[in-house]
C-alpha cells in the first residue's frame, strides 16, 4: 500500500475534525498519518487543508 503524505494540524483540530465528520479520533488521525485510503479518509484530508484547520502536508 502506497502511504500518503502525511497532514499536519494545530493542537485541538483532530478533535474538530472528527466531530465535524461525524467520526471518531483514531480515524481522523489514521487519515492524517495517510493510513487510511477510503472516502472517509479523502473528505477529512480535504476538510483538514481547508479554513479553519490550515493543515499542512509535509514530505515522507
Amino acid at each position: 500500500m502506497i502511504r500518503k503524505k502525511q497532514i499536519i494540524v494545530k493542537y485541538g483540530a483532530i478533535a474538530a475534525l472528527a466531530k465535524d465528520c461525524g467520526c471518531d479520533r483514531d480515524t481522523v488521525s489514521d487519515a492524517l498519518k495517510g493510513y487510511r485510503d477510503s472516502e472517509m479518509s479523502e473528505l477529512i484530508r480535504k476538510r483538514a487543508k481547508e479554513a479553519p484547520y490550515y493543515g499542512v502536508e509535509i514530505k515522507n
